[in-house]
């Protein structure tokens, strides 16, 4: 299988070109489209939204340019909107664009910090850490669904951005070594990290939208 990956941020790009083969081991990576030949994926980089929309047309063109790609995965943050919100937006896009290749879209609900959020190994139940202990007094997501985190106005942080810090903070207070950024995802790049959220969501009713994610690359 063929697959052209595209992403809307170098974070999620360096997250995805690590946790995709733990889900399917039989594709490797290549640089670009035009590599592509047998049995490998292509990780494209987008700039965010709405800028994306221009992109996403641009990479449809090189897939159907390229002629041996079975799949075009397309991953997108939620942000802002409801799941619901951001598909039917997706969907409405998608109608008016022409894809050789099966389109596959992958809704990080509400962004990909939710799922790391998810891992429940490295969320420690005691610790000294101030801003963590705050943040899970405000939302505990040990035991709630990460993709219910909301908004933080005490700060006037949306809810992607008090998910990105609360990630932080929460692998800090695991591990005071341990350094989380948008531009420094390394602490989510290991199989022990992917099978942690993995587990979440396979034994809860938790972070549901990373089906998505699974059945993309299967």
């Amino acid at each position: 299988m063929n697959i052209v990956v595209f992403t809307e941020g170098k974070t999620d790009r360096k997250v995805y070109k690590a946790w995709i083969p733990f889900v399917n081991n039989q594709i490797t990576s290549v640089d670009r489209i035009e590599e592509v030949s047998h049995d490998n994926y292509a990780l494209i980089l987008g700039y965010g939204y709405p800028s994306y929309f221009h992109d996403i047309s641009a990479v449809i063109q090189q897939v159907n340019s390229h002629g041996n790609i079975d799949r075009l995965v397309i991953c997108i943050d939620s942000e802002d909107k409801t799941l619901s919100e951001k598909r039917q937006e997706m969907t409405t896009f998608l109608s008016t664009e022409s894809c050789n290749s099966c389109v596959f879209v992958v809704y990080q609900h509400f962004c990909l910090e939710t799922w790391a959020l998810a891992n429940r190994n490295v969320c420690p139940a005691n610790t000294n850490h101030q801003s963590f202990q705050t943040f899970k007094r405000f939302f505990n997501v040990l035991t709630h669904d990460p993709e219910n985190l909301p908004a933080y106005p005490l700060k006037n942080w949306n809810r992607s951005q008090f998910a990105a810090t609360y990630l932080k903070a929460m692998l800090q207070a695991s591990n005071t070594h341990s350094t989380y950024n948008k531009p420094n995802p390394t602490p989510l790049l290991n199989r022990k990290y992917f099978q942690e959220v993995l587990l979440r969501h396979t034994s809860t009713s938790h972070i549901p939208s990373f089906a998505f994610f699974l059945n993309a690359f299967v």
